[in-house]
This record gives structure tokens, sequence and C-alpha cells, in this order.
């Protein structure tokens, strides 16, 4: 069987890494495994959460530049920081990760009117910011709100 990167992540343990970044728990010390939201999705996210990515699939959308998207970058952070934390658990940790993070992260993020809905893997584009009025108290010189 020809073993592909990523696929030593059996067990909800991290990819082996030489430890050269200081990154790595290997003390059990409470340090992170990753060293930040990049290398986590680099070397571990894609690989276990793999899927087809094609013009034709309009269903799941993706965008190679995610770190270009500040929406992505946040939820992101917020998975890795979970996998961090649940990663000490061997019982019910990756469960938890899995259905409570990870699954509605990433429906949210590659879900068809996501921040990913105008990308292709060739193009970038961040769909514009939601609409917002701005009150009348926050342009007068009063101190008044409501």
């Amino acid at each position: 069987m020809t073993r592909m990167k990523g696929d030593d992540v059996d067990d909800f343990d991290p990819p082996e890494t030489d430890g050269s970044d200081g990154a790595e728990d290997a003390a059990g010390d409470g340090g992170t495994h990753y060293a930040d939201v990049y290398e986590f999705v680099h070397e571990f996210l894609i690989h276990i959460y793999a899927r087809r990515v094609s013009r034709q699939n309009t269903r799941f959308r993706w965008c190679p530049q995610w770190y270009l998207h500040p929406e992505a970058v946040s939820r992101l952070e917020a998975l890795w920081k979970a996998f961090e934390h649940l990663r000490h658990d061997p019982t019910l940790g990756p469960a938890t990760w899995w259905r409570d993070h990870t699954d509605p992260t990433m429906q949210a993020l590659t879900a068809p009117d996501g921040p990913f809905t105008e990308c292709s893997l060739d193009q970038h584009q961040n769909p514009p910011a939601l609409p917002v009025q701005q009150p009348d108290w926050l342009t007068s010189d009063g101190d008044e709100r409501p």
C-alpha cells in the first residue's frame, strides 16, 4: 500500500515531526503540536479532510488561498485550538473534535454560500462584507444611544 503524507493520522495522532521548531508537545507540557493555524491546516487538516475540489462540484467549495479569507482564518484557528486541547483526551477527544468542531466548521466554510463561494482552484475572491446601515446616533454630536 502506498502511504501518502497525512496517512499517519490514525487515532487522532498528528503526524510525527522532528520537533525542531519547538512547537511539538513531546514532553506533555501543554504546548501546541502545531505552531499556528497555517501549519495545522497544511500539515494535518488538508490530509484528513480530503475532498475532491472541482468547478463541477458546487456543493463543496474550497479556496487554495484560504488564509486570505478572514472568516476562514478565524474559524480554522478556533478548530486548531480545539484540536490542541482535545488531542490530550484519547478517549473522547477525537470524536468530540470531529462532531462538535470539525464537521460544523468545515460545513460552514465549504458550503455553496460560504466564504469560498466565488473562489475556484485558480482564482481567489473574498465575498463582500455584510451590508450595514450606520445609525444616526453614531454620527451625531450627542451621546444619545438607544
